[in-house]
């Protein structure tokens, strides 16, 4: 079910994209240990398992920007959907990616899914991402409990006049 969740959010957001403007690349990063750039096929229908090394990601978000999309060329969006889980360990390497792909991206969006029995709990990554929050308003992050809640919040994410 939580799989579901965030597929429903990053389908949406795709198909929002594709829909709202002439030209954009899309770029889906995939990873449970080690992280992936794939197609949208496998994005959207492999099913992977195992460990979580939410940095691998990260790393490899930075490596293609750098490598891709100069920021004086491209309007860089960066979208991120996870459960949470991450080794507690990799969660400072997490703080100082973030914050340097945030020296190029103009927004930066998370969403955290969680189990509907508890829908109040925050992961550690959650914590990490809060942090960062707190010193860059490119970054925001929604917790996400059901599928019903996901066109909500990517409303709230992506809305056109946001307040500070």
């Amino acid at each position: 079910m939580l799989f579901n969740i965030c597929k429903s959010f990053f389908l949406l957001l795709n198909l929002f994209l594709k829909r709202k403007y002439e030209k954009v690349d899309v770029v889906f990063v995939a990873h449970t240990s080690s992280a992936e750039e794939v197609s949208e096929h496998d994005f959207f229908y492999a099913k992977t398992t195992g460990g979580t090394l939410v940095s691998s990601a990260l790393e490899l978000t930075k490596k293609i920007i750098k490598e891709r999309y100069n920021p004086a060329d491209w309007n860089i969006y960066v979208a991120q959907g996870s459960d949470g889980d991450n080794v507690d360990n990799d969660n400072p390497l997490c703080i100082e990616l973030l914050q340097e792909i945030l020296n190029y991206a103009q927004y930066y969006a998370y969403v955290e899914v969680t189990p509907p029995h508890s829908p109040g709990y925050r992961s550690s990554l959650w914590k990490v991402y809060e942090e960062v929050t707190g010193n860059n308003k490119k970054l925001q992050a929604h917790g996400v409990t059901d599928i019903k809640d996901v066109w909500r919040v990517f409303a709230e994410l992506f809305a056109k006049n946001k307040k500070d």
